[in-house]
């Protein structure tokens, strides 16, 4: 059967449409491919601390790179761009002792209130080397209080997102439990349970989850810190943690 002349028209114009559609879509994917590839790419030091000063200005966050903080920044920068330039460059202790750092344990900052523990956790929560999630020890516990040991399931395991720019396409994230020892201990229909303890347990017996997914915040030192959790927390807290120690006066006085 012998095609008319408009049927060939037809069937040129559709061929030419169904063409440049596959066309355009190689192109997004290729597009897509490239954004991910670059997301994958690691950054250096200069780029993550560009991106980390542009993001607290987007964010409105109070942060000032100044001399009380820009050694520990740099050191962050470091961290977070997998640089073993952390670990050769941890610094002194008040005796004089170099306490080694490690780019596969988490990071636990403490100090006084206002030294901008927070502020800078938040600042660096969208890395390449893996994003986490800041949650207030006060906001688990009462989340324990709602829901119950779900709670403790849920951020004492992995967190899977949905795959997207803002994260480099990472499939799940860590978190940083800020504000350690801030919260009450709560009760879910009179079961009473130190959730932030039983948190960091899990997430130190979790094999599924390198150390470096975990971060901490807090107030406390070392002995205060024993003494609201116990001695077996205060020792997984020196296997899964560098100590940061943040000095100085109220940055928000």
């Amino acid at each position: 059967m012998q095609l008319t002349d408009e049927e060939i028209a037809a069937a040129l114009e559709d061929a030419k449409l169904k063409k440049f559609v596959a066309a355009e879509k190689t192109e997004a994917d290729n597009r897509l491919e490239f954004i991910k590839s670059e997301a994958r790419r690691p950054w250096n030091h200069s780029e993550l601390k560009k991106f980390v000063l542009d993001r607290a200005d987007e964010l409105g966050l109070p942060f000032i790179l100044d001399a009380k903080n820009e050694f520990l920044f740099h050191m962050m920068c470091y961290y977070f761009t997998g640089n073993d330039l952390f670990e050769k460059n941890a610094p002194m202790d008040e005796k004089g002792i170099q306490r080694p750092w490690s780019l596969k344990k988490g990071l636990l900052l403490c100090g006084g209130v206002g030294t901008g523990k927070t502020t800078l956790m938040k600042a660096f929560m969208f890395n390449k080397r893996r994003c986490y999630t800041v949650l207030s020890s006060r906001f688990i516990a009462s989340k324990y209080a709602d829901i119950g040991a779900g709670v403790i399931e849920t951020y004492g395991g992995n967190l899977n997102i949905s795959s997207s720019a803002d994260t480099f396409y990472q499939s799940e994230i860590g978190i940083c439990i800020d504000d350690l020892g801030t919260e009450e201990t709560k009760k879910n229909y009179g079961n009473q349970s130190n959730v932030i303890a039983d948190i960091i347990l899990n997430r130190y017996d979790n094999s599924q989850i390198p150390w470096h997914y975990t971060h901490i915040t807090s107030n406390l030192n070392a002995v205060e810190i024993e003494q609201a959790y116990g001695t077996r927390v205060r020792s997984r807290l020196r296997e899964m943690f560098n100590l940061i120690p943040m000095t100085g006066e109220d940055r928000r006085v």
